[in-house]
C-alpha cells in the first residue's frame, strides 16, 4: 500500500484490527510510520 500511497486503506486495516480486539500493542508490537515505510518493533 505504501507504493501506491494508499494510506487510507492501511489506516482502515488498523481500525478493523482494533475493532476486532486485535491490539498489536498488547502483543508487544509497535508500528512506526516513516517516509520510507512502516517499521515494526518489538517492545522490550
Amino acid at each position: 500500500m505504501r507504493q501506491t500511497k494508499d494510506f487510507a486503506t492501511a489506516d482502515a486495516i488498523r481500525r478493523e484490527l482494533d475493532d476486532k480486539g486485535i491490539m498489536l500493542d498488547d502483543k508487544g508490537i509497535m508500528l512506526d510510520d516513516t517516509p520510507k515505510g512502516t517499521i515494526w518493533r518489538v517492545k522490550g
